[in-house]
């Protein structure tokens, strides 16, 4: 909800909150529509809702039966395709199919791909065998394909390499699956199932006849036989941007075996056709009745879709064997009188034989009396016929001279196939100049000037501004309002007027310079700002930091051409693609730990092993995360050994159990209060040090030796015809009441394995130790008053 407070959905579609208790809320199982008591209040999908989703990817289908009129509420999939670990599941643009041949024909199946906690991208599909009742997504792509270093994918827990994402299937001959993906290489990839998409083979090759500018795809089966064999359809961007849309006519051809004995089928892309030139990205092919092909498509960088349809014939037919490149047709000077005089502006208008463009430098060069004169193109809305002006230079003779085109690699002539004509040779035009000398004053001419006035403002109009990159609009409007103004100027003189027609045209010529589509290069950058610098080296880190950052500043320049983001969306991909993970090596704590594992807790103090024991637990995650970097890996390392190596074992009590409860059955009557009181403080101190679970061997040690120190001496003392006990009988009680000192009265620390503490009945004292230490000392403390009352009694008499 609002707060952040969690719920969940359970039985029946009943919300229940945080603590487990129902509330008045109900969730619609397919449509996930919010009832609170009988009255709808919103969708959980929804922004408005009350209680709304968490944020992740919802898969949900939706079906008709009669033909798309109406069509069924939401079905959610999550539930049966969507594994925890993937933090997106969608499809792309493009059809679903269903398999007519083979063990799996019937089944629908629809092309999905998803990524893992770090991003990265993998191909597969869902399927039904039940007409969509019930859904399962098959493997990856990714999972168990073949990376060529003796490694195999795995979609989970791949971080690096290439991914696979926006995918179309289709169906070969024998139902084999054939999926079609879109990815971070060069060209497209193929997958190829034998199980109808339940799982991929290891070999997801790539196709060089199709080439992958990263954009989604079309690819469909053709239900007729092409030039006697099956076929597909294929469609995509053709170049290495997202231009130059293609539709290609691929044959099925079967070509060897796999392993497992299944055909191997190729495809022979036979055909091929440009349908659009200039911008072209996603696509949606379909069959229609007739056998003719649809082809749904983005054909500008804008929200518009369009849509075309073309048969078989046409994509076989290649008009271009039959056309030559482009010719001159002829060559007029547009003056009337065709006299000038230096430094006056020349206009020619030259016709080609078919439609053409003009491509690199548009200006042309020609020489006219020994003097070279560059011509600018003239913006006109013709494809045959271009208006070229220039300004005859102040220094040239008067005279009559024949023009020459000159020569110039860099103007590139082009018809509608894109065959070339090059001026790459000198050419008479085979027109006449003549060149006067006249001081008189004329008006200046401002006709060219003019038609770039008028045809610029027709380009704002008609919006041909849109998508330019905003340094050359703003030149553009300048050049436009300079323009205007001189033209209004009766007083502007013909270097003004030719200076700002020359702005204006050339700045024209500039509105093919369109703004880059950014938007993968968006994705390799949220990608890369995605990944852990720590599981990979730092020499290819470094280097995809460089590309990344040179990537940031093309998207953030609003005049970054297409060319520059393309060649920055390339170079981030290929340094993504090489980043290196870090091998990680846990041998050492794997070794430690099973070490630790076979040691028996019960033999140790626990205070030493608690913290030992949340080192290991910490090890053991550390051993099972397939993300831990080294550093963590040595840190855990560190931490367990040396909670290890502080572990100490708990010390034997035996002995000292044993001398307690024989001083406490020791008759003291015959002992001063004083004694008496020195022999129950050894006890007390001996009691404390054995109830201690943490007591070391030497403390345990040093208490024995203090109690029987004690009770011998004050055996010896009160009985001066008897010797204290030499010890010959180890833990027994003498005559006068020493006790012997024990085979290890010496003192010294030991440890037996297995001891625990326990006294020599086999249990460990009780807690009443110190309550009997007290009575003990009472009564202790009145034999002593008796005593003392007899021996006074002695002497009176």
């Amino acid at each position: 909800d609002s707060s952040n407070n969690l719920y969940t959905i359970r039985e029946n579609g009943i919300v229940y909150d945080s603590n487990g208790n129902p509330t008045e809320y109900k969730v619609t199982e397919n449509n996930m529509d919010l009832y609170k008591g009988e009255n709808k209040v919103d969708n959980v999908m929804t922004s408005t809702s009350p209680l709304k989703v968490l944020g992740t990817s919802f898969l949900s289908l939706i079906y008709s039966d009669d033909d798309g009129v109406t069509w069924s509420d939401p079905v959610d999939l999550n539930k049966d395709v969507k594994v925890d670990w993937m933090r997106f599941l969608g499809t792309g643009p493009g059809v679903g199919m269903q398999v007519k041949n083979g063990d799996h024909a019937g089944r629908l199946v629809f092309p999905v791909y998803l990524t893992n906690s770090s991003g990265f991208q993998s191909s597969a599909v869902i399927y039904s065998d039940d007409n969509g009742k019930s859904w399962n997504i098959g493997e990856t792509a990714n999972d168990g394909r073949d990376l060529g270093n003796g490694e195999f994918g795995d979609a989970e827990h791949m971080t690096s390499g290439l991914q696979l994402t926006e995918s179309q299937v289709v169906e070969m001959p024998n139902g084999q699956l054939k999926m079609f993906m879109r990815n971070t290489g060069a060209y497209v990839r193929i997958a190829t199932s034998f199980d109808g998409g339940a799982t991929w083979d290891s070999d997801v090759y790539e196709d060089l006849n199709l080439r992958e500018p990263y954009c989604q795809l079309s690819v469909i089966n053709y239900s007729r036989k092409i030039d006697g064999k099956d076929a597909i359809i294929f469609a995509n961007p053709d170049s290495g941007s997202r231009s130059n849309g293609t539709v290609k006519v691929g044959l099925i051809n079967q070509n060897g075996t796999h392993e497992n004995g299944e055909p191997k089928y190729t495809f022979d892309w036979k055909y091929k056709k440009v349908v659009k030139p200039g911008y072209y990205a996603y696509s949606c092919l379909t069959e229609l009745p007739d056998g003719n092909i649809g082809l749904f498509y983005e054909g500008t960088p804008t929200t518009s879709m369009s849509y075309m349809e073309m048969g078989i014939d046409y994509l076989k037919y290649n008009v271009a064997d039959s056309i030559e490149p482009a010719a001159i047709k002829s060559v007029n000077i547009l003056d009337e009188d065709n006299k000038y005089l230096p430094g006056e502006n020349i206009k020619l208008k030259i016709a080609f034989n078919q439609t053409v463009s003009l491509v690199g430098d548009n200006n042309l060069t020609v020489n006219i009396g020994g003097k070279d004169v560059t011509l600018t193109l003239v913006p006109e809305e013709n494809s045959t016929e271009f208006t070229f002006i220039g300004t005859l230079p102040e220094d040239i003779e008067a005279g009559e001279y024949g023009v020459v085109l000159n020569a110039n690699p860099n103007t590139k002539i082009l018809n509608t196939l894109g065959h070339e004509l090059i001026l790459n040779e000198n050419k008479n035009l085979d027109i006449v100049v003549n060149i006067e000398r006249n001081e008189e004053n004329e008006e200046v001419n401002k006709d060219a000037l003019k038609i770039s006035i008028d045809y610029a403002e027709k380009l704002k109009v008609s919006g041909e501004l849109e998508d330019v990159i905003p340094i050359v609009v703003k030149e553009f409007n300048e050049a436009l309002e300079l323009a205007k103004g001189v033209y209004e100027d009766k007083n502007a003189s013909e270097a003004e007027v030719n200076t700002a027609f020359m702005r204006l045209a050339n700045v024209i010529h500039m509105l093919e310079f369109k703004k880059g589509d950014k938007e993968a290069l968006e994705q390799f950058i949220i990608m890369a700002e995605a990944l852990n610098p720590k599981v990979y080296t730092s020499s290819s880190w470094e280097a995809m930091q460089l590309e990344l950052e040179n990537a940031k500043s093309v998207f953030n320049n609003e005049n970054a051409m297409e060319n520059e983001v393309m060649e920055a969306t390339n170079k981030l991909k290929l340094a993504i693609d090489n980043l290196e993970a870090i091998k990680i090596n846990k041998s050492a704590l794997q070794k430690l730990v099973d070490i630790i594992l076979a040691l028996d807790e019960i033999q140790y103090i626990p205070s030493t092993w608690a913290p030992m024991a949340t080192q290991l637990e910490n090890a053991n995650n550390i051993l099972v995360n397939a993300d831990a970097t080294q550093e963590k890996v040595d840190e855990s390392y560190n931490s367990l050994l040396r909670s290890y190596l502080q572990l100490r074992l708990k010390a034997d009590k035996s002995k000292l159990d044993d001398l307690i409860n024989k001083v406490k059955n020791m008759d003291l009557s015959k002992y001063s209060s004083k004694d008496i009181a020195r022999i129950n403080a050894e006890l007390e101190n001996a009691i404390k040090v054995s109830n201690n679970e943490g007591s070391t061997q030497k403390e345990v040690n040093e208490a024995t030796e203090r109690l029987r120190t004690v009770v011998n001496e004050v055996a010896s003392n009160n009985d001066t015809g008897t010797k204290p006990d030499d010890g010959s009988e180890s833990g027994t009680s003498s005559g006068d009441g020493s006790i012997g000192s024990g085979s290890d009265a010496s003192g010294s620390e030991s440890s037996s394995s297995g001891t625990t503490g326990k006294g020599s009945n086999g249990s460990k004292l009780p807690n009443t130790g110190g309550v009997q230490t007290g009575i003990f000392g009472v009564i202790s403390a009145l034999a002593g008053v008796s005593l003392f009352r007899k021996r006074k009694n002695k002497k009176d008499l």
